[in-house]
């Protein structure tokens, strides 16, 4: 559709309905919580709130989710509030893919503090699905590692490398500073850590159920 707004009205447009969805969604949210303490559902229940993505607006010039790993979209929280009264902040990274059998060794009351040792880590690693799940709308596959001060994103299609970043995340949250070029050591060695990281056999059953193949970078 076309529009006579300028860009920067249009985005901010964008922004404010998505502001005012997560307005909404707080209050539905502080609702629900409210029904749990008023029938006393709160004193041994555990609560978790948490989000599967962030998106972006325009950012790093581009709108919605799923086509990048850039903080916007991969930086979400995790909220656990437990029978108990303690309270505490984890600083340490976890990946999505961990959240449902933590939350289960919270609800079963098992080991949860070993198994929340096991899944807290400074190295993270992240993927996009890239074309495999977008039909006809095609979108390079991204693959991440985030370990200590740096993040690396390397951009793939069919099996041939597009682009190489580098963020050092600690001084550029923002990641606008590709330092790829300044780090050649780290580079080498975050590319070969992620191409034998088991996230690039992460939806290995469903690309053969799709495409009758997996694709793997060797």
């Amino acid at each position: 559709f076309t529009t006579t707004l300028s860009e920067k009205k249009w985005l901010k447009l964008l922004t404010d309905l998505y502001d005012a969805s997560i307005k909404y969604i707080d209050n539905k949210i502080a609702e629900l919580i409210e029904f749990f303490d008023e029938k006393r559902l709160l004193d041994n229940a555990v609560l978790v709130i948490f989000s599967d993505h962030g998106d972006e607006h325009l950012e790093h010039g581009s709108f919605s989710h799923g086509h990048s790993l850039y903080n916007e979209l991969v930086k979400i929280f995790f909220i656990v509030k437990m029978p108990s009264d303690e309270n505490k902040v984890i600083s340490k990274r976890a990946s999505l893919i961990n959240f449902v059998p933590y939350i289960t060794s919270l609800v079963l009351n098992k080991e949860r503090e070993k198994f929340l040792d096991k899944i807290l880590s400074d190295t993270v690693f992240l993927e996009n699905l890239g074309d495999k799940f977008r039909g006809k709308t095609y979108i390079h596959q991204k693959k991440a590692i985030i370990s200590n001060d740096f993040k690396f994103i390397v951009t793939m299609s069919r099996d041939k490398i597009l682009g190489i970043e580098l963020y050092k995340i600690s001084k550029d949250h923002h990641e606008r500073r590709n330092l790829a070029q300044n780090y050649p050591d780290i580079v080498k060695d975050y590319l070969k850590r992620i191409k034998h990281h088991n996230c690039w056999e992460t939806h290995k059953t469903l690309e053969i159920k799709i495409k009758g193949r997996i694709r793997r970078v060797k």
